[in-house]
């Protein structure tokens, strides 16, 4: 039970596990989960509680095997925060860019749909497109693709617009300005 009890910031461990279950209850049941701690068990409350999971089920407070329900919670959590970002990149794009793509020429023109996209973008031309997310979360950008249109999937150039629709930088492989 010591083992258990050697985290930093007991106290508010304590009263985390303190707020869903008796703490002998918890320490006893900890005493049963090889190798985790306090910190361990208060944080998957924490996250079961924010998942919205109903928080007076014995199977919620005390699972079979807390390490896995622990992973899983987790994973969760990234994926809320990962959807949630993803709505705000589109929220982003659309509030500085709100047109569908088009053609002009042998080229297709559209804008960034996703943050994986804008990853995938930026490791096929070696540039640093990936970092500017957060700008377009803030709609402080939108960054458009441009693509020949008998490639449509391949990355071609990267386009960035300000938030008035003026041109900031349009980058090709390695970093080189347009043709």
């Amino acid at each position: 039970v010591v083992s258990k009890l050697t985290d930093y910031n007991l106290k508010e461990k304590l009263d985390e596990v303190g707020k869903y279950a008796r703490i002998e209850n918890a320490l006893e049941y900890l005493n049963g989960q090889e190798g985790m701690r306090l910190r361990d068990y208060a944080d998957y409350l924490k996250e079961c509680n924010k998942l919205g999971y109903d928080m007076k089920n014995k199977k919620v407070l005390f699972p079979k095997d807390l390490r896995e329900a622990h992973q899983q919670t987790s994973n969760a959590i990234e994926i809320s925060k990962d959807q949630i970002r993803q709505k705000e990149f589109e929220d982003g794009i659309r509030k500085v860019y709100d047109k569908p793509e088009f053609t002009d020429g042998n080229l297709l023109i559209r804008p960034a749909a996703s943050i994986n996209e804008l990853c995938e973008e930026s490791k096929v031309l070696s540039h640093c497109v990936r970092t500017y997310t957060d700008k377009v979360c803030k709609a402080r950008c939108a960054i458009l693709f441009i693509r020949r249109i008998e490639a449509p999937e391949l990355p071609y150039y990267t386009l960035e617009l300000s938030p008035n629709g003026n041109i900031v930088q349009c980058r090709g492989d390695h970093n080189c300005g347009m043709t």
